[in-house]
């Protein structure tokens, strides 16, 4: 657990640390002491399930983020774009496996016959 201290001697940040960065469960702090945001970082950033409040410590919202910023769940079009590649790719594929079993089966089966 490491502790993250301004100038001034508030604390900023409680939580789990990967090369030297935020990773992992914690708390973050603002003015006052008060807890504005609790957890999931990754590489430095808000990334998971976490809830933030607002200065006066009142919860004011609840759910996922990613890259540091509030994610409402959806992929954004060049994300869209990506996983249709991958999934045309992976089609492709499959049908291109399909057709070769189908080829061997055919092969086999013409070689019982002509014995």
């Amino acid at each position: 657990m490491v502790r993250e201290y301004s100038n001034k001697g508030d604390l900023l940040f409680r939580g789990e640390y990967l090369n030297g960065k935020r990773n992992g469960e914690g708390i973050e702090y603002g003015g006052l002491g008060k807890k504005i945001f609790e957890g999931e970082y990754k590489n430095g950033e808000r990334n998971g399930i976490g809830k933030e409040y607002n200065l006066m410590g009142k919860l004011v919202y609840i759910g996922e983020y990613l890259d540091g910023k509030r994610w409402d769940g959806k992929v954004k079009e060049k994300e869209k774009e990506k996983v249709k590649v991958k999934e045309n790719q992976y089609n492709h594929r499959l049908l291109n496996d399909k057709r070769e079993v189908a080829q061997l089966f055919k092969n086999k089966k013409n070689s019982k016959n002509s014995k």
